[in-house]
Formats: C-alpha cells, sequence, structure tokens
C-alpha cells in the first residue's frame, strides 16, 4: 500500500464509531527478575519488581483503537467482583464508552495473569468460567445491541469462548447489520465457522481454518481449497487467514486469494497480536479500505505489537514510520521528532536502555563506526543526532559539509548498531536530549566530562554521560586540505577548458 493511500485511510477513520461485542479480560503482569531456582522445587523464584493491569480480550481490541481518534463503544460482561470494578475503571481511563457493559453475579470477571522476566513470559494462570450467560443477562445485551448496532460504522466481534457471544447475540448482530448496512468483522473461536454466518468477514488463524475444514492442510492446494471451501459455507465476503510469520491470506468470491507478507522482526510477545490484527482490520474498514488494505494495515499493527512485551498497542506515529520503511529502508530509523518520541516511550515503557549521541558525521570513517558500535553496547538501542547541512556549517564553517544530510542519513541508517536517526537544525543537541530523554549521552573525540554539551540536561533526570576514547581516523585538517586541494584543481581544469 502507498504511504499517502495510509495516511488517507488513518485520516478517513477519525471520528468514525466502532462496536466491539466479545469477551473482555483483565491481562494482569507481573515483572520481576529470575536469579535463583526455589529450593522446595525445580521451579524459577522470581522477585517482582512490577505489577500491572490493563485491560484483555475485547478491551485489548478496544485499546489499540483510542489512539486513533476514533468514537469506541464495547458490549460485554464483567462479573460482579473485584477484577470486574478494575476493568470499569480502565474503560474509564481508556475513555471507552461502556453503557453496554454489564454485570453477571454469576461468573467471576475472565483474569489472565502472566509473569514475566527478562522480557520473557513464564508463567500464565488463568480465572474464568465459560459457561453461558444468564438468560437475565443474555436479554439485556440482545436489547442494548439492537439499538446500538444501527449507529455503528463497523462492529467487531471477538469471540474467546467466554460465554457472551451466544447464538442468540450472534444473530442479532448478524439480522441488525444486515438491515442497516453494517459490516461485521468476526475474530472465531467456534469450531464450525459457519456459526458466524452473517459476517462480512471472519478471521481465523491456520489452525482454526484446517479444524474448520476437518481434514489436515498439508501443501499450500490444500490450504487454497479450504479457504475457499469455508468462504462459500460461512457465506461472508472475506476470508483472512493468519498465519504466524506467513503472509496473511485474502479469500474473496470469485477473485485469487491474495497474500499480504507480515512485517518481519524480532519477536519478544505475541500476547494480544490477534486482538491487533482485528482491530486495524475494523479501522481498516472504516477508513475505506479495501479487505487487501485492511489486512496490510492490520500486518504492520500485529508486526510492531510482537515485538514488545506484554499485550501491547502500535501507536499512530510506528505504523507510518514502518509504512515509510517499506518504501525505503533507512526510513524506519530516521524518523521525526514526534515520532522518534513515541517509539521511544515505548522502549522505555519496555525496561529498554536509550543511548544518545550526535554530531556531523561528515566523511565517516572507520574510527567513528568503532565509536559507534562502542556506545551501542551501552544501552539497547542508539539514536544519532545529526547535523542538518545548514548546522554544519554554521559550526564548521565552508565548504562543509562535504556530504550532503540525505547521503550522511543513509549511511547512519545502514549501520546495525545505530538503531534510529534524528536531524537538527540548532547548533548544538539541547532541544533533543530535553524531548528524548536518553539514559546514556556519549560523546567521544577526547573530551573531557565536563566539556560536553548537554551534561546538565541528562544528569538533571538522573541520565548518565560518557565519555569514550577517540579511535584513529584521519583528521578534518587532513581531509580538508586533501578536498581543497581537489576542488582548487578542478577549478583550474574548467578555466582552462
Amino acid at each position: 500500500m502507498r504511504y499517502s493511500r495510509l495516511v488517507e485511510i488513518l485520516d478517513r477513520c477519525r471520528r468514525k464509531r466502532l462496536l466491539l461485542v466479545g469477551d473482555v479480560m483483565l491481562d494482569v503482569y507481573v515483572s520481576g527478575r529470575v536469579e535463583r531456582i526455589c529450593p522446595e522445587a525445580p521451579v524459577q523464584v522470581v522477585r517482582v519488581l512490577d505489577k500491572r493491569a490493563i485491560l484483555g480480550g475485547c478491551g485489548n481490541v478496544a485499546r489499540n483503537l483510542t489512539p486513533f481518534g476514533v468514537h469506541v463503544q464495547l458490549c460485554a460482561v464483567v462479573g460482579a467482583d473485584e477484577n470486574g470494578a478494575m476493568v470499569r475503571r480502565l474503560l474509564v481511563e481508556d475513555r471507552l464508552a461502556a453503557s453496554g457493559v454489564f454485570t453477571e453475579p454469576s461468573k467471576p470477571t475472565t483474569t489472565k495473569t502472566r509473569v514475566t522476566a527478562e522480557r520473557q513470559q513464564i508463567l500464565r494462570l488463568d480465572r474464568e468460567e465459560t459457561s453461558h450467560l444468564s438468560g437475565k443477562t443474555e436479554q439485556r445485551l440482545v436489547a442494548w445491541l439492537a439499538r446500538a448496532v444501527p449507529h455503528a460504522d463497523v462492529v467487531v466481534m471477538s469471540d474467546y469462548a467466554k460465554g457472551v457471544l451466544t447464538q442468540r447475540v450472534r444473530e442479532t448482530v448478524f439480522a441488525t447489520a444486515r438491515q442497516c448496512g453494517v459490516p461485521v468483522i468476526v475474530d472465531p473461536k467456534i469450531a464450525d465457522l459457519r456459526a458466524y454466518r452473517g459476517a462480512t468477514i471472519i478471521k481465523p488463524n491456520a489452525s482454526e481454518a484446517e479444524n474448520a475444514w476437518g481434514h489436515p492442510i498439508v501443501s499450500p492446494s490444500d490450504f487454497e481449497r479450504a479457504g475457499r471451501h469455508l468462504l462459500r459455507s460461512c457465506a461472508c465476503e472475506a476470508l483472512i487467514v493468519t498465519r504466524g510469520p506467513l503472509p496473511t491470506a485474502v479469500f474473496q468470491a470469485g477473485k485469487k486469494v491474495i497474500y499480504v507478507p507480515t512485517l518481519s522482526r524480532e519477536v519478544y510477545d505475541v500476547s494480544g497480536a490477534g486482538d491487533t490484527m482485528l482491530a486495524f482490520l475494523g479501522l481498516g474498514l472504516a477508513g475505506g479500505a479495501s479487505y487487501v488494505e485492511a489486512t496490510e494495515l492490520a500486518n504492520i499493527a500485529a508486526g510492531i505489537v510482537v515485538g514488545k512485551v506484554g499485550t501491547a498497542r502500535a501507536e499512530e506515529a510506528e505504523i507510518l514510520a514502518q509504512a515509510a520503511a517499506d518504501h525505503d529502508p533507512a526510513a524506519r530509523k530516521a524518523v521525526a521528532l514526534e515520532q522518534l518520541v513515541v517509539i521511544l516511550d515505548q522502549h522505555r515503557r519496555q525496561g529498554r536502555r536509550i543511548v544518545f549521541t550526535n554530531g556531523c558525521f561528515d566523511l565517516l570513517h572507520a574510527g567513528q563506526i568503532r565509536f559507534l558500535q562502542q556506545a551501542r553496547r551501552l544501552g539497547d538501542l542508539l539514536v544519532v543526532g545529526l547535523n542538518s547541512d545548514q548546522s554544519v556549517r554554521r559550526v564548521k564553517g565552508f565548504p562543509r559539509p562535504f556530504l550532503k544530510q540525505n547521503e550522511r542519513v543513509q549511511i547512519l541508517a545502514a549501520l546495525d548498531c545505530v538503531d534510529h536517526v534524528i536531524v537538527f537544525s540548532e547548533s548544538t543537541p539541547r532541544r533533543l536530549l530535553r524531548r528524548l530523554r536518553p539514559d546514556v549521552l556519549v560523546k567521544g573525540r577526547g573530551l573531557s566530562l565536563e566539556s560536553v554539551v548537554g551534561r546538565e540536561i541528562v544528569e538533571s533526570y538522573g541520565g548518565t554521560v560518557k565519555v569514550l576514547q577517540a579511535f584513529e581516523g584521519p583528521t578534518i585538517p587532513e581531509l580538508s586540505r586533501e578536498i581543497h586541494t581537489l576542488l582548487d584543481q578542478q577549478a583550474k581544469n574548467r578555466t582552462r577548458r
């Protein structure tokens, strides 16, 4: 998808109304550090450092949508317990409309507690009751949905098989949406996908599609036969099958199956990736995207989320940066300041240590590369502040820079040790340091600690400043003399001609 088209879709979805129906949960994250094995049993001992709770299930689908300016209405059920009260508080904090959230006294609030250490999940504890709703609660849901569905632009159904999406609830949504021309997207859990007949889009994963087909899928041709059979039997407009790291398949009646590549990146945690896919399929449809375009958007967002620990979400700046990188590999690293602020905040919440250095990096040489490699080892990611052409000229004088700004960005972005490049036009990086708040500020060239520009800013919030040894390389006066000689010679040759 073209970058301009993605921007258009995201702009058009603002102020649209999305109705989410399904199983809401409370996701509790306990994070800590493993330092020893328990003497009582062969298990790891986790020293707890932090505990937090966020919305899960269809609540997480809703959370994925809130940064994009859409109006999100939730229809779900919680228990009459402390965790149910916590879900309601989180809905308020996330500015999610919750008039359709009902209390079921006979069931506890579905709660998943995940224990993580060193950015890896090591244990999950579930508290749930999957029996169907009481007749009274089901009737309240059905009546509420009959009033709400006609006012939605898109309905998203998130089925975790916890008892909310009963047959009566599903049929109410499908019938009402069909009458009003509202598209419905379903993330299924029932093995027989025909239970969702009436949906516009059904989004199973590969395993669910295989189970629904009833035959082993052992080849690409098997997969396509299964997809086309399910598309016909479910009478939906599109069947979108996710396949983990493999391309997502989009089946549409009368059309060739389209495979949409996933975003290739390091995977830290797949928790909530399906919720993210579902959310952005709905967001894409609300913004006027085709089924394939909505899948492309959803794959970008899901690829960002699996690179984070826990049930996370993708921010708009991250999505735009990734889309730009599809056209220019360096664009993922070279981002605007506001985008970088968002990206670094995400890294910071995951406990990653951010290192920053800055300079002109004009005629980059091996010594500077060694410096950047050593700087990167001081943390989890390295941000390089790069002086713009005008800034270099103010600091170094004419004829600097020898390499133009875009060339210097491309060279730095091509280095594995550099995670992000940010161009600044001021003579010093002080404004960047105030906005980015790196954990470590690194400089070289034999400077004293006291002379590092911006040291007082970084130390004011508890950051550290490091000065690395100077690495050998050609000196600027030597390079300058050689280049001036070359320029003079070229000028003489032009005069002779």
